[in-house]
Protein backbone atom coordinates (compact mmCIF):
# COMPACT_ATOMS: atom_id res chain seq x y z
CA UNK A 1 0.00 0.00 0.00
CA UNK A 2 1.31 3.19 -1.15
CA UNK A 3 0.93 6.71 0.44
CA UNK A 4 1.11 10.54 0.00
CA UNK A 5 4.76 11.63 1.80
CA UNK A 6 5.01 15.05 1.07
CA UNK A 7 4.56 17.41 -2.19
CA UNK A 8 7.66 19.29 -4.56
CA UNK A 9 9.74 22.30 -2.98
CA UNK A 10 9.26 23.90 -6.37
CA UNK A 11 6.15 22.59 -7.76
CA UNK A 12 2.83 21.79 -6.08
CA UNK A 13 1.63 19.18 -8.70
CA UNK A 14 4.94 17.46 -8.05
CA UNK A 15 3.82 14.08 -5.55
CA UNK A 16 5.96 12.28 -3.64
CA UNK A 17 4.39 8.50 -2.39
CA UNK A 18 5.68 6.85 0.18
CA UNK A 19 5.01 2.19 -0.43
CA UNK A 20 4.49 0.36 3.13
CA UNK A 21 4.80 -2.81 1.23
CA UNK A 22 7.69 -5.12 1.94
CA UNK A 23 8.49 -6.14 -1.52
CA UNK A 24 8.84 -9.92 -1.86
CA UNK A 25 9.43 -12.13 -4.66
CA UNK A 26 7.78 -15.66 -4.99
CA UNK A 27 9.92 -18.02 -5.96
CA UNK A 28 8.61 -19.50 -8.96
CA UNK A 29 8.30 -22.86 -10.51
CA UNK A 30 11.17 -22.20 -13.20
CA UNK A 31 13.58 -20.20 -11.44
CA UNK A 32 13.21 -23.44 -8.35
CA UNK A 33 13.75 -25.73 -10.80
CA UNK A 34 16.99 -23.31 -12.42
CA UNK A 35 18.55 -23.31 -9.21
CA UNK A 36 18.25 -26.88 -8.73
CA UNK A 37 19.96 -27.96 -11.83
CA UNK A 38 22.09 -25.61 -11.72
CA UNK A 39 23.46 -27.00 -8.68
CA UNK A 40 24.13 -30.32 -10.04
CA UNK A 41 25.97 -28.50 -12.91
CA UNK A 42 28.29 -27.37 -10.49
CA UNK A 43 28.59 -30.59 -8.73
CA UNK A 44 29.27 -32.02 -12.39
CA UNK A 45 31.76 -30.11 -12.69
CA UNK A 46 33.27 -30.46 -9.47
CA UNK A 47 33.38 -34.43 -10.14
CA UNK A 48 33.94 -35.01 -13.80
CA UNK A 49 36.42 -33.80 -16.34
CA UNK A 50 34.07 -33.48 -19.30
CA UNK A 51 34.28 -30.83 -21.58
CA UNK A 52 32.64 -27.86 -20.54
CA UNK A 53 29.91 -27.57 -23.37
CA UNK A 54 29.29 -31.66 -22.73
CA UNK A 55 27.70 -30.27 -19.45
CA UNK A 56 26.34 -27.01 -20.01
CA UNK A 57 24.45 -29.41 -23.01
CA UNK A 58 23.13 -32.23 -20.23
CA UNK A 59 22.22 -28.93 -17.81
CA UNK A 60 20.05 -27.67 -20.63
CA UNK A 61 18.37 -31.12 -21.19
CA UNK A 62 17.77 -31.10 -17.97
CA UNK A 63 15.49 -27.92 -18.05
CA UNK A 64 11.41 -28.12 -18.55
CA UNK A 65 10.38 -26.08 -21.60
CA UNK A 66 9.36 -23.37 -19.37
CA UNK A 67 12.52 -23.24 -17.44
CA UNK A 68 14.69 -22.89 -20.45
CA UNK A 69 14.00 -18.97 -20.56
CA UNK A 70 14.95 -18.32 -17.12
CA UNK A 71 18.97 -19.78 -16.85
CA UNK A 72 22.04 -17.51 -17.04
CA UNK A 73 23.45 -17.49 -20.35
CA UNK A 74 25.98 -19.87 -21.81
CA UNK A 75 29.14 -17.45 -21.39
CA UNK A 76 27.68 -17.61 -17.92
CA UNK A 77 27.29 -20.99 -17.62
CA UNK A 78 30.92 -21.30 -18.83
CA UNK A 79 32.66 -19.13 -16.71
CA UNK A 80 30.44 -20.85 -13.50
CA UNK A 81 32.07 -24.18 -14.82
CA UNK A 82 35.21 -22.77 -14.75
CA UNK A 83 35.36 -21.52 -11.48
CA UNK A 84 34.10 -24.37 -10.04
CA UNK A 85 36.64 -26.63 -11.42
CA UNK A 86 39.42 -23.73 -10.57
CA UNK A 87 38.67 -24.03 -6.86
CA UNK A 88 39.42 -27.60 -6.90
CA UNK A 89 42.57 -27.35 -8.50
CA UNK A 90 43.55 -24.14 -6.50
CA UNK A 91 47.04 -23.87 -5.11
CA UNK A 92 47.28 -24.42 -1.58
CA UNK A 93 47.99 -21.57 0.90
CA UNK A 94 51.16 -20.78 2.30
CA UNK A 95 50.89 -22.43 5.63
CA UNK A 96 51.00 -19.68 8.46
CA UNK A 97 53.89 -21.32 10.47
CA UNK A 98 56.81 -22.95 8.04
CA UNK A 99 59.36 -24.54 10.93
CA UNK A 100 55.74 -26.13 12.27
CA UNK A 101 54.97 -27.48 9.06
CA UNK A 102 58.08 -28.97 8.65
CA UNK A 103 57.81 -30.33 11.96
CA UNK A 104 54.64 -32.06 11.22
CA UNK A 105 55.65 -33.72 8.42
CA UNK A 106 59.11 -35.22 10.04
CA UNK A 107 57.06 -36.48 12.88
CA UNK A 108 54.55 -38.70 10.02
CA UNK A 109 57.85 -39.31 8.45
CA UNK A 110 59.00 -40.59 11.47
CA UNK A 111 56.19 -42.70 12.30
CA UNK A 112 56.00 -44.29 9.46
CA UNK A 113 59.68 -44.94 9.51
CA UNK A 114 59.13 -46.87 12.98
CA UNK A 115 56.16 -48.69 11.81
CA UNK A 116 58.28 -50.13 8.91
CA UNK A 117 61.10 -51.15 11.00
CA UNK A 118 58.95 -52.52 13.66
CA UNK A 119 57.15 -54.52 10.56
CA UNK A 120 60.74 -55.97 9.60
CA UNK A 121 61.69 -56.50 13.06
CA UNK A 122 58.94 -58.79 14.23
Amino acid sequence: MCMFDKTGAKDDNLKYWLCEDVHTYDASAANVEVKTVLNRLKRRAEETVEPTDRVINQYIADLTQASQAVPPSYTALRKIISKKRNEMHAVPTNPANLEAELFDRLDNYNDAFTIINNIELT
